[in-house]
């Protein structure tokens, strides 16, 4: 462990500088990181295996028919991870938020 202890406003540097950060109350193996902002174009879409048909599908739709944009963006999204590697979505609770126990891992 890199910091201990620590505040939400630290971990959230963190995982704004691109750290991974846990809670220490978390079972081991599980800590949570910020997606990397990215753009995905739209001769990738077909090829999501993240994505259901209906969705990929809506997606070229779009493209089609001349949306501005011919890419799917990310944008700020936490990633919690646990100790299988499975990764789910993370939006921080109000108990998250108020915890002086996180830490920054190295």
């Amino acid at each position: 462990m890199k910091n201990r202890n620590l505040e939400f406003e630290f971990a959230k540097q963190g995982l704004i500088d691109g750290l991974m950060v846990r809670r220490s109350t978390w079972p081991l193996g599980h800590f949570i990181f910020r997606q990397v902002p990215s753009t995905i174009g739209k001769d990738i879409v077909p090829k999501m295996q993240s994505l259901r048909t209906s969705v990929k599908t809506m997606f070229l739709q779009r493209f089609e028919n001349g949306c501005q944009v011919q890419a799917i963006s990310y944008n700020d999204q936490f990633a919690y991870v646990n100790e299988r590697n499975m990764r789910m979505g993370y939006s921080p609770s109000v108990s998250d938020t108020m915890a002086d126990d996180w830490e920054i891992l190295e």
